[in-house]
């Protein structure tokens, strides 16, 4: 009986289930390619839209379907796909995973037509920090990772990729080019 009540009692501090040696019962199902993928909240404040589905706060680990919108402007969370795991913040995606090739986030930004020309404005960006085939995808550009710490910025100017660790592989959409950007480097793949 002791055991058992010591048992509840973890289980109402921590809010999570455990069984016999530590695995937790309440975790969702694994990641599948090409359909689901598991996020979760990190830090502030995470929401997320399901295809056909309302905004709602992220406040434990789940399973979503590919085309699942996320928004982690004001808060970072933690994505696990097929092709690895990463925390996003600081910006709104669509997640998007081909059957082939690495999980890809399309930034969640609306261009707007208001733009002047030579203006740097920012409309949406992302940051992303871990491990695994991940692309970023702006309007001009798409970043391709394997494990880095990396921005992309869609501007009216063009889509701007900076790498803080690692090395980019930045496709610029507009001339049809694949460019490596090193740590510390930047590369704008213009409008």
């Amino acid at each position: 009986m002791r055991y058992l009540l010591v048992g509840l009692l973890a289980v109402v501090a921590t809010g999570t289930v455990t069984a016999v040696g530590g695995s937790r019962l309440g975790a969702p199902p694994p990641p599948v390619r090409g359909q689901f993928v598991n996020i979760e909240p990190t830090s502030g404040t995470t929401f997320y839209r399901t295809p056909g589905g309302q905004r709602v706060p992220l406040t434990n680990e789940i399973r979503v379907p590919v085309n699942t919108v996320v928004d982690a402007t004001h808060g970072r969370m933690g994505l696990t796909s097929a092709n690895g795991a990463a925390d996003f913040y600081d910006g709104a995606f669509v997640v998007r995973e081909p059957k082939t090739g690495p999980t890809q986030l399309w930034l969640a930004a609306e261009h707007p037509s208001k733009c002047t020309p030579g203006s740097k404005a920012v409309v949406g960006q992302l940051w992303g920090d871990g491990r695994g085939r991940f692309q970023t995808r702006g309007k001009y550009g798409a970043a391709t990772v394997r494990g880095t710490t990396w921005l992309v910025q869609d501007r009216c100017d063009g889509t701007l990729v900076k790498v803080v660790q690692g090395v980019v592989a930045v496709r610029d959409f507009t001339l049809g080019k694949t460019v490596l950007v090193t740590a510390g480097h930047s590369y704008l793949a213009r409008r």
